[in-house]
């Protein structure tokens, strides 16, 4: 009987990213022992097509693959039939190896000697995101080309961007822009405004303006660069937050698990309204409020704008802030036992390092800190 691709795609995929849980990988690994010699030669091919476009460097390929042959050489010691991999073409034909192995009950299933395993490898997030058009439909963004037909509005997605057509279209429907932990996306409004999107947040916008106003809707993190238009001012509501803009470069960070939301203007000119009061906003400030309060105080903008510019800050307010950033990018969980550290550190970080290299870096500087699949552990 011919397998279900589509459904053991989906396990092979939570297979490489270690998410398969005990049920599915009965599953999987009674698909493989009933599969055909074509449909084990697909899982092969399909494995090593999953390497090979996870757009990340050469170096977390071999280190996936230095986790595989660590698993098979374990196995080795016990059965003695495993032959040893000599290129990391063969690491993919040992992932499927391996899943076979696994048939056996000797890898993975005994928790017992997951102990002895190397952490799970957890790569930086990438461009992806989820666009929900008008009519309620979802479609998933990654980085590839392609064009999506909605109405008489042309939208086209190429390099981790949407690209939004001018167009005198006057009935309004809204577009809503959701990235996950793990992803990020830029888009570009029919107006010609560019916004970019941080992980874990959401923009509400319409695929074209009318000629009265422009409004769109933020929850999470985004930076805007926005097209002048005295005619049409440019508003952004966060909650009960609202910034009005003529035209000008700034960021918000808006997050719900983040103790306030703060507006830093880059250049041009902002009116933050909130907490029954407004504020003019200068290139070099933030208006920081919450439900309660707003006020004016001094950005720090390279801190501010570095995730836009593809880094990791460092030098957040407290530790918890930059483990908060930590969550939302490499799409973990944190946990703190015992007394939260009081540590600052300076500068800023790639945000293509691998979490295991920053891990590294906490531990070099007195943070005590452990990864069980992805579950980031503070301790004492």
């Amino acid at each position: 009987m011919p397998i279900d691709k589509a459904y053991i795609t989906r396990l092979l995929d939570q297979h490489i990213a270690g998410t398969l849980n005990q049920e599915n990988q009965q599953v999987l690994n009674a698909a493989i022992r009933a599969a055909s010699a074509a449909d084990r030669e697909w899982m092969m091919q399909y494995l090593e097509n999953a390497l090979a476009t996870t757009h990340v460097p050469a170096a977390p390929d071999q280190q996936l693959y230095e986790r595989i042959l660590y698993r098979i050489q374990q196995s080795e010691k016990e059965l003695h039939t495993v032959k040893p991999i000599r290129s990391i073409y063969y690491a993919v034909a040992a992932a499927a190896g391996l899943l076979l192995l696994v048939t056996s009950g000797l890898i993975w299933q005994q928790r017992s000697h997951q102990k002895d395993f190397p952490p799970m490898v957890i790569m930086p997030g990438t461009n992806k995101a989820t666009l929900i058009l008008a009519d309620g439909s979802h479609v998933q963004l990654d980085s590839t080309t392609k064009e999506i037909a909605q109405g008489n509005t042309a939208v086209r997605q190429q390099e981790g961007a949407l690209k939004y057509s001018k167009n005198s279209h006057t009935t309004t429907t809204y577009n809503t822009l959701n990235t996950p932990r793990g992803g990020q996306f830029q888009v570009e409004l029919a107006d010609g405004s560019h916004i970019w999107l941080n992980a874990a947040s959401s923009l509400r916008y319409p695929a074209a303006f009318n000629d009265s106003e422009r409004v769109v809707t933020l929850s999470g993190e985004a930076y805007f660069d926005i097209k002048p238009d005295p005619q049409r001012p440019f508003h952004v509501v966060c909650g009960n937050t609202t910034i009005q803009v003529l035209g000008t470069s700034f960021n918000i960070m808006a997050y719900t698990d983040e103790p306030n939301l703060q507006a830093s203007l880059v250049e041009g000119k902002i009116m933050v309204k909130a907490a029954g009061s407004e504020r003019i906003i200068r290139p070099g400030q933030m208006a920081v409020t919450d439900q309660y309060s707003l006020y004016v105080a001094e950005a720090d903008l390279d801190q501010v704008t570095a995730w836009r510019n593809g880094m990791l800050a460092l030098n957040t307010t407290s530790f918890k802030g930059l483990m908060r950033q930590v969550e939302r990018w490499y799409d973990v969980e944190v946990v703190y036992q015992g007394e939260i550290p009081d540590r600052q550190f300076g500068g800023l970080l790639s945000r293509n390092t691998q979490l295991s290299t920053l891990l590294a870096f906490m531990r070099k500087n007195g943070i005590n800190v452990k990864q069980e699949g992805r579950t980031i552990t503070v301790m004492p």
